[in-house]
């Protein structure tokens, strides 16, 4: 069904030929987050789900650009929308499934904890799929990395769709979209101890991350025992958030999110890739699982040492600390993170 579009500078209106309608409210006093991102999940539902002419999808995006109500949203829209309306190739809508009026798109995201072998593992789907590559953040840097909804634009226009590696945590809005959009998400884990010597050897290297604050000139005026301290303390907080909120979302307890662990993938990567393949449902050869993982020794992986048991370096008066964080979430089981 194609959808039409009116706009003015107050609202943008958005019917199907039923008449149901997306109504887009940007300077309601009462402004409702949580109602306008399920707003946002019905348009994108219906540019995944249906054909839309290129004319009024040009004119949806030259709403996006125009939105100027002050919204944090509408700003960053703004400021992608050349780059957008330059790069979408509107020949690659997908095509339908004629029996079922069903589209056969695929969406993969790789959710995982930083130092876990993610750079390694997105870049072995990557290789193996050779799927469209949608990030679903923005930037790297020191944000946080949650889910762009102009990135989400991008990525239900593709057929296949691989959204690599994001160190996201997980909200009630994260769950929106997996569910309303069917995406198919893995999570990526690791033993936390091994964790903290990684992220240590990383601080090393490079130190813009979101997960706490630190510049060079503060970290060289640090001692050895001090950077480690400063590890613990401030970065294995973000790690239980993270880890915690996943854990205890509907998405394990139903197993609706695959889960991959740094220690299987290491020991036996073709398993845990396979494993994965059979998961979204699709076939790959034994010869193109073991090439692409091959094809990764001459890639960017961001692999510090790429061994299990780096953790035995802490101290028992380090262990204790952060088991003590843990401790503060009983009913949830860190078991898979050496705890």
């Amino acid at each position: 069904m194609d959808l039409l579009i009116k706009t003015d500078t107050k609202k943008m209106i958005l019917k199907e030929k039923n008449q149901k309608t997306i109504y887009f409210d940007y300077n309601n006093a009462d402004f409702d987050f949580d109602h306008f991102l399920n707003k946002w999940l019905d348009l994108l539902y219906y540019i995944k789900n249906d054909k839309l002419l290129e004319h009024n999808y040009k004119i949806y995006l030259k709403y996006i650009a125009a939105t100027k109500s002050g919204s944090v949203l509408s700003k960053i829209y703004y400021k992608f929308y050349l780059d957008l309306n330059k790069g979408f190739n509107l020949s690659r809508i997908r095509e339908y499934d004629k029996v079922s009026n069903k589209n056969l798109k695929i969406h993969l995201w790789h959710i995982a904890a930083p130092k876990s072998g993610s750079t390694w593992l997105t870049q072995i789907l990557q290789n193996l799929l050779q799927w469209n590559v949608c990030p679903l953040m923005l930037i790297h840097d020191r944000r946080e990395h949650e889910i762009s909804i102009v990135n989400l634009i991008h990525a239900v226009m593709q057929d296949y769709c691989f959204s690599p590696h994001q160190h996201c945590r997980y909200s009630e809005a994260t769950l929106k979209i997996i569910n309303k959009l069917e995406i198919k998400p893995i999570l990526q884990y690791r033993n936390i101890y091994d964790t903290v010597v990684s992220f240590y050897d990383h601080c090393e290297k490079m130190l813009n991350f979101p997960m706490a604050y630190m510049d060079e000139n503060n970290w060289k005026s640090l001692n050895e025992n001090e950077r480690m301290d400063f590890v613990i303390d401030l970065i294995v907080p973000w790690y239980f958030n993270f880890y915690a909120g996943w854990f205890s979302s509907d998405l394990v307890k139903e197993g609706k999110i695959l889960l991959i662990s740094y220690e299987s993938l290491l020991s036996n990567p073709y398993n845990e890739v396979k494993k994965i393949i059979d998961w979204i449902g699709i076939q790959k050869s034994d010869e193109e699982i073991n090439s692409a993982i091959f094809s990764t020794k001459d890639q960017f992986t961001m692999k510090n040492v790429g061994i299990v048991g780096r953790g035995t370096v802490l101290t028992i008066e380090q262990k204790q600390r952060i088991k003590k964080m843990a401790s503060y979430y009983p009913k949830i089981d860190f078991s898979s993170l050496g705890i």
